[in-house]
């Protein structure tokens, strides 16, 4: 993932993409295994 896409993740786990950010999240953890994976890791880490 790119440095963008990392903070595009960190965002959404902090609540904070707007509309069409949410949408190339979503995007990119359709077609990106390693995306899913890293969002699994920020999830797991907070609790």
């Amino acid at each position: 993932m790119t440095i963008k896409q990392q903070e595009l993740l960190s965002a959404f786990v902090d609540g904070e993409l707007n509309e069409q950010e949410l949408d190339e999240l979503l995007a990119l953890m359709k077609s990106d295994d390693s995306a899913k994976q890293d969002y699994m890791r920020y999830q797991f880490s907070i609790i």
